[in-house]
């Protein structure tokens, strides 16, 4: 056991990919409103716009969110899966963390 923890907290990926997971959970117990494992339209654009507010940006014009839904929705079924927006979670991590270590670098410097 103490081996897997070691193994674990060593691989960055691991925790990268529980981030992701939870995140991706957290979204779905908020959004996912009529329960159905799939965010629609209007559960989307929602997210879309409590997302953006929370990083201080106005909300998606409709233009915007269709733009968005359409380059999330990779299937095109019109409704995101958990895979597609665990995508979209990745790649918001990954800015996060480098603005932190950008952040980080410009304070040395």
């Amino acid at each position: 056991m103490a081996k897997f923890f070691r193994k674990f907290l060593k691989n960055p990926d691991l925790k990268e990919q529980d981030e992701i997971i939870e995140t991706v959970n957290n979204i779905w117990y908020k959004y996912d409103i009529d329960r159905n494992g799939t965010l629609d339209k209007r559960e989307t654009f929602r997210f879309i716009n409590d997302f953006l507010g929370s990083r201080g940006s106005p909300p998606a014009t409709l233009s915007q969110f269709n733009r968005f839904f359409e380059e999330i929705d990779i299937n095109g079924d019109n409704s995101i899966s958990k895979n597609e927006m665990a995508k979209f979670v990745k790649m918001f991590l990954r800015e996060d963390k480098e603005k932190h270590i950008e952040e980080l670098v410009m304070k040395i410097f």
